[in-house]
């Protein structure tokens, strides 16, 4: 595929080709993504909190193209050892979106805890959020 005609693109933008093979009654579509030149990949996790039974934290990619972002919510103790792991949703995240991502709490011994949202996010460092939880 090419872009012709001087165009230009300040920004990542995306369209689909329908692929469908002369004898087939299915046809199947591809995403298609220009990415201009300068574009970065940026992103910051925002916050972290509890909403009911469950686990929030808040991902902003602030950067100029879609994100592919991985990530976990670690449950750490004072000393800072590793007592849980949740993984979250991979997902796509698009330029100047924020993405909330959410994980079911779990049964967690009394005592306190520090809580740290992990992101990947395929920028030059990873980001996390962090929180105290106390459990009674």
């Amino acid at each position: 595929m090419t872009v012709s005609g001087g165009a230009r693109f300040d920004a990542e933008c995306w369209s689909a080709a329908v692929v469908k093979p002369s004898n087939a009654t299915l046809a199947t579509s591809v995403p298609v993504y220009v990415t201009p030149a300068g574009a970065t990949i940026d992103g910051e996790a925002r916050e972290m909190f509890v909403k009911g039974d469950s686990l929030e934290v808040v991902f902003a990619n602030t950067g100029t193209v879609r994100a592919e972002v991985v990530g976990e919510v670690q449950l750490r103790t004072a000393d800072d050892s590793l007592v849980l792991t949740m993984p979250l949703e991979n997902a796509t995240v698009p330029a100047g979106a924020t993405r909330h991502f959410k994980v079911g709490m779990t049964k967690i011994a009394p005592g306190s805890y520090v809580l740290y949202g992990v992101f990947d996010f395929g920028g030059a460092a990873l980001t996390a959020a962090q929180a105290a939880l106390t459990i009674r």
